[in-house]
């Protein structure tokens, strides 16, 4: 079975409902109840989630695409594909980064 590492970085993916709208979830319980709802994925895939940071995506820093790059960089060994999830305001900024910092990475990096 193919281990797959699920980086959640933020966005409207990453939020539960609140008494005010939607609300950062900062646990990996919004990952887990979505991979409950997909038992096709989980049956052929070691999903496992993690957590970097759960902001807007507006909110992106030059420190946080590093910590994201290097998370990444450092699973590659335990992993046979990396999936990030990201707010699309600023995905194609994050995009162009992680291409350029991670180009040497041997496993599949998909970022949506």
């Amino acid at each position: 079975m193919k281990r797959i590492l699920w980086l959640l970085t933020g966005g409207t993916f990453s939020c539960v409902p609140s008494d005010s709208g939607l609300a950062p979830d900062s646990s990996d319980t919004q990952a887990r109840e979505i991979l409950l709802c997909m038992p096709y994925l989980t049956e052929k895939y070691d999903i496992v989630p993690k957590v970097l940071m759960n902001i807007d995506s507006t909110d992106m820093t030059p420190e946080r695409l590093r910590t994201i790059a290097e998370t990444a960089d450092g699973s590659v060994g335990s992993y046979d594909g990396i999936v990030i999830t990201h707010g699309t305001d600023s995905m194609a900024y994050t995009a162009a980064a992680l291409s350029v910092m991670l180009s040497c990475v041997p496993v599949p990096i998909v970022l949506t």
